[in-house]
């Protein structure tokens, strides 16, 4: 095939050697010039390595060990910088083309790697004049199975903050690259992610009759009582979210003058930073003046463990329970007394 004269553009001459090995200098310029460059080529490749990875498990129904496929990729790129290669990342072509050829065990690998190896040193010359249609035609083939739509419509049925990531990253990488496409999504989910923890859901509890569970009153008939309000988190405390409950609980006491006690349940709460201890803090002052009692039940160790360390447990005007049940029956029974 002449490809100058058919126009058909060939594999062309193979170096049929090895790159020598060596260890690169070490110069600390040239590493903080290339760190910032690195970090981001060893993201991206992490990334796009798992998701083919994962892609590939699923699809053989295999488990996926990421911390494995992290060492392995940074095994790699070691043996990689001492022969003067490129960065290594998992190859979505290579990896289709071999799960369809068969292969079951990570052997594949070491044997496919021998096999390129032996094809590199002595018979590079058999795929001169072999066309990269064929090429392309092969890779295609074997990729074309791996897309499938159906999740892409299902996670948009599901969450639509969800399935607009899943579709940009999509449209990102099939109409840019793969790099730029991973980078879209990435973004994407972190804001997303940003704006989730930012509206956390919080609702308004009652007791469920004959029980000791406590559910969101607008969704099931439950008992609840004029001088007691409670309320739960269902989301970590930040200083992302710290203003919506404040802002919420302050809505919900300005409705109801009756009020004396206002409990937050606290079970669904795994961790709180500095902003929002202050910003509790500052809710258990406003009701003080109200001469309303801020009340905190079934707190988790880690968040309790921050409370202790702060001024809200010293100015906390209510206490801590053990369980939001003890929290309504001791508290109720205070409010009965009184009147």
């Amino acid at each position: 095939i002449n490809s100058s004269h058919y126009s058909i553009q060939t594999v062309g001459v193979i170096p049929s050697a090895l790159p020598s090995f060596h260890f690169p200098s070490w110069n600390w310029n040239l590493v903080i010039q290339l760190l910032p460059s690195a970090f981001m080529i060893a993201m991206i490749s992490f990334i796009e390595s798992l998701a083919i990875a994962q892609a590939t498990a699923l699809k053989k129904r295999d488990d996926l060990n990421s911390n494995q496929e992290l060492i392995a990729l940074g095994l790699a790129n070691i043996a990689a910088g001492i022969n003067s290669g490129f960065a290594v990342s998992g190859s979505l072509s290579r990896t289709v083309v071999n799960a369809d050829a068969g292969a079951k065990t990570p052997m594949a690998g070491v044997l496919s790697s021998i096999l390129m190896i032996v094809v590199s040193l002595y018979f590079t010359g058999f795929f001169q004049n072999l066309p990269l249609a064929v090429l392309a035609a092969t890779i295609v083939v074997s990729i074309w199975k791996l897309i499938t739509l159906s999740p892409f419509i299902e996670t948009w049925r599901y969450s639509k903050a969800d399935g607009l990531a899943m579709w940009a990253t999509f449209i990102g990488v099939t109409c840019i690259d793969i790099t730029t496409g991973l980078i879209i999504g990435i973004i994407l989910t972190f804001v997303l992610l940003l704006w989730r923890v930012s509206r956390p859901h919080i609702a308004v509890i009652g007791l469920v009759e004959g029980t000791q569970h406590f559910r969101n009153i607008s969704h099931y008939k439950v008992i609840t009582s004029p001088d007691i309000i409670s309320f739960r988190v269902d989301e970590n405390l930040s200083f992302l979210n710290a203003h919506v409950l404040k802002g919420y609980i302050i809505t919900q006491v300005s409705q109801n003058p009756q009020l004396q006690h206002v409990v937050i349940n606290c079970s669904s709460i795994s961790n709180i930073d500095l902003s929002a201890l202050e910003m509790l803090e500052e809710i258990n002052i406003e009701l003080s003046l109200l001469n309303i009692q801020l009340h905190l039940s079934e707190v988790k160790s880690p968040v309790m463990e921050k409370l202790i360390k702060s001024a809200l447990i010293k100015e906390l005007s209510g206490q801590v329970f053990l369980t939001h049940y003890q929290a309504i029956q001791q508290l109720s029974e205070s409010s009965a007394t009184k009147k």
